[in-house]
């Protein structure tokens, strides 16, 4: 089969496209003949030597995968050869290949294309679980989100909004304002431009969705209402910080960590199954759908993470495998 290979992972690291042996799957996956898949910010960082995939994984990138089942494990009985399925990988998805657990699988409605089907996975799980198993935001709650063009952010504005919750965003340049208010978005900030809290009351937000860290740590904890909760999904601007213990304690604010892709399968079970439970009417009408920003092939992809790293993108960014 034919996949990217991370070449000097690290700062000189290159991505090229390489022929090996298809891979072996377990009795309780499936062998998935892949035809797209979805760049993540994890792609990046693992390349980079940031993140490397967790104890047995493969270390062929990619953590969602869709595509048309070719073999079946002997446990398998809800999927056969020919189903058109999506689904959650550890790693492995920039391949032709992949295997993927039949519990974090599912079929694809017939009028889904592989490219929506592709950017959905780790997308829904994740706002999922910050949101609504961690967050437990609810009808007339306040949420920041920051990176509104972000997969996970344009996705959660969707899904808040159908909460009946008011949402803070963040862009980084006034053409992504219309595209955020577009998905519903009470108030968007250019964090360029002006600083968010500046622009946002003290203690008036529930909860709030972060992957940025560094400084915004402490701005977080003025802004959290008594008792909200701040999840912090990923820290690129650094993950030390100094914070005032007092001002959590008086607040009763919760501080919470959340990582997807280094969970047990268990855990992954549950939330991709509560995920399906709660939105699959509205993902089967399209009321929530995932962002589709750029598609490229698996021969772009180094184009493809660039684009990424530019941060001009505004929803997922597709690669076609096949």
């Amino acid at each position: 089969m034919r996949y990217v290979h991370i070449e000097n992972p690290g700062p000189h690291s290159r991505l090229v496209i390489e022929n090996g042996s298809n891979p072996q799957y377990s009795a309780s996956q499936i062998l998935v003949n892949v035809k797209a898949t979805a760049l993540n910010r994890a792609d990046i960082m693992q390349r980079y030597g940031k993140y490397p995939p967790p104890a047995g994984e493969s270390d062929i990138l990619g953590l969602e995968v869709a595509g048309e089942v070719v073999e079946v494990g002997a446990e398998v009985d809800q999927f056969k050869p020919g189903d058109k399925i999506y689904g959650l990988v550890g790693s492995g998805a920039y391949a032709e290949f992949c295997p993927v657990e039949a519990s974090l699988a599912q079929h694809i409605p017939d009028h889904w294309d592989y490219t929506l089907a592709a950017a959905l996975p780790e997308a829904l799980t994740t706002v999922y679980a910050t949101l609504f198993d961690l967050g437990t935001l609810s009808q007339g709650q306040t949420l920041l989100i920051h990176g509104a063009g972000s997969g996970i952010a344009s996705l959660a504005i969707q899904m808040a909004k159908l909460t009946h919750a008011r949402v803070i965003t963040t862009v980084g340049t006034d053409d992504k304002i219309d595209k955020a208010r577009k998905l519903g978005a009470d108030q968007i900030i250019n964090y360029r431009k002006q600083d968010f809290e500046d622009l946002i009351e003290d203690h008036s937000v529930d909860l709030i969705v972060d992957f940025i860290g560094g400084d915004y740590f402490n701005k977080h904890l003025h802004l959290l209402k008594p008792k909200g909760k701040l999840i912090q999904i990923a820290c690129l601007k650094g993950s030390t910080v100094e914070c005032n213990l007092a001002l959590i304690m008086r607040k009763r604010l919760q501080i919470i960590g959340f990582v997807l892709r280094s969970q047990s399968l268990v855990e992954k079970n549950k939330l991709w199954s509560d995920a399906h439970k709660l939105w699959a009417d509205a993902l089967k009408i399209k009321k929530i759908s995932p962002i589709i920003d750029r598609e490229f092939t698996l021969d772009q992809v180094e184009e493809a993470q660039q684009y990424m790293q530019s941060g001009v993108h505004f929803g997922k960014i597709v690669l076609h495998v096949d």
